[in-house]
């Protein structure tokens, strides 16, 4: 009897609980996509994101983390020959009210160096690939939802590094 008075009380804690995801799409230099391991539709070969930051000045600075994949040595192979990625997107995802995923807000990224890639074994003994990039272009959309599921942009806001501008045709 506890076991399901236990059960009915968690139950709405799941039921309400807002999870995400966060996706992200980059093209190397040479206009190829930078493949990873995502099976998700819509977002088939993305890296997945288990943690992302901004940071730097006008935050175009951008922090993830990822599992190992082989989207790690194509970054690292762009580090190591000074390479720009020309471009990235990166979706931020929640859950919806019907249990699909509905956009929370997005970062397009233009013209971007990596700055760190690298391999580490986290505390819960999984080997994770931290990389950092540096956007010349960085911008932020992001979106509401109403209660009938439609999806609108509330705001957004964009810089461009090389001007000192901000950006806005993004």
């Amino acid at each position: 009897m506890r076991t399901f008075i236990f059960i009915l009380l968690s139950v709405p804690s799941f039921l309400f609980s807002q999870t995400s995801a966060v996706f992200i799409k980059l093209t190397d230099a040479k206009g190829t996509p930078v493949n990873g391991d995502v099976v998700t539709r819509g977002f088939e070969k993305s890296i997945r994101a288990l943690t992302l930051s901004n940071t730097g000045k006008n935050n175009t600075q951008l922090n993830f983390t990822m599992p190992v994949t082989g989207a790690g040595a194509a970054l690292k192979s762009a580090m190591a020959g000074n390479e720009q990625l020309l471009n990235a997107t990166v979706f931020v995802m929640v859950n919806g009210m019907n249990g699909t995923l509905q956009t929370s807000y997005t970062i397009k990224m233009e013209r971007i160096s990596v700055v760190s890639c690298s391999e580490s074994m986290g505390c819960n003994n999984a080997m994770t690939t931290a990389v950092t990039l540096q956007a010349t272009r960085i911008g932020w959309t992001y979106y509401t939802t109403d209660r009938a599921g439609n999806t609108t942009v509330s705001q957004k806001y964009g810089f461009d590094a090389a001007t000192g501008k901000p950006w806005t045709n993004f």
